[in-house]
């Protein structure tokens, strides 16, 4: 703000420099721009409706909305169904599996996998149940289990899964752990047990929920 005058009617109104023509004016013939330090648009109404009549402004209008436009498709395609099954064929595919090793084995996919496991930690901590502790022998009965629980597939390499995610809520506690596979485990990830279930393995949503293998813990 740049000064202050008496209108005719006695009120103090106060004044501002457009930086195009220079003029002293009220700042009622400002726009409002919450990026500048006063609120108040640089150039006055009057500059800025010439500018936007001008072939340059209707060429910067024209270059701003097309690159809006672009953005906004984009974001569109992202979330669209087409992308995501784009996405999943290309990390079914060898190449997709190389580039996967490589960032895995490159400084920063280290240091994300060390981001994610302290994370994980953390996760465990808050889900952590005192009266009902998980301890070594709990992690070893449940890795003596050759069968994963959820493909029914016997494998020698068994992984410790949160029926309820952790993300979800779910608690850290023997109850809340299965033994399954690398493939379910990585696959299931955060999904709900019912809703993975159904269109990976639909075939034995029956038995299990027969058995009332999961209770109240699925969803």
């Amino acid at each position: 703000m740049d000064t202050w005058t008496v209108s005719a009617s006695g009120r103090f109104t106060m004044l501002k420099h457009c930086t195009k023509c220079g003029e002293l004016l009220p700042i009622t013939d400002f726009y409002r721009d919450r990026s500048t330090r006063d609120g108040l648009t640089c150039w006055c109404k009057w500059c800025k409706r010439e500018y936007a009549i001008s072939p340059a402004g209707r060429r910067a209008l024209a270059k701003s909305n097309a690159s809006i436009s672009h953005r906004r498709s984009v974001e569109r395609y992202s979330r669209s169904e087409a992308s995501r099954e784009r996405y999943r064929r290309y990390a079914r595919s060898e190449w997709g599996k190389k580039r996967r090793q490589q960032y895995r084995r490159s400084p920063g996919g280290r240091a994300a996998a060390r981001a994610g496991d302290l994370n994980r930690k953390a996760r465990k901590h808050r889900a952590r149940d005192a009266a009902d502790p998980v301890g070594g022998e709990t992690i070893t009965n449940i890795r003596t289990s050759r069968h994963c629980l959820y493909c029914g597939v016997e494998t020698d390499k068994v992984t410790i899964d949160h029926i309820l995610p952790l993300a979800r809520g779910g608690k850290h506690v023997p109850e809340n752990l299965a033994a399954a596979c690398m493939y379910c485990n990585q696959s299931k990830s955060v999904h709900g047990v019912w809703s993975w279930l159904m269109s990976h393995y639909p075939g034995r949503i029956r038995n299990l929920a027969k058995q009332g293998t999961f209770g109240e813990l699925a969803e």
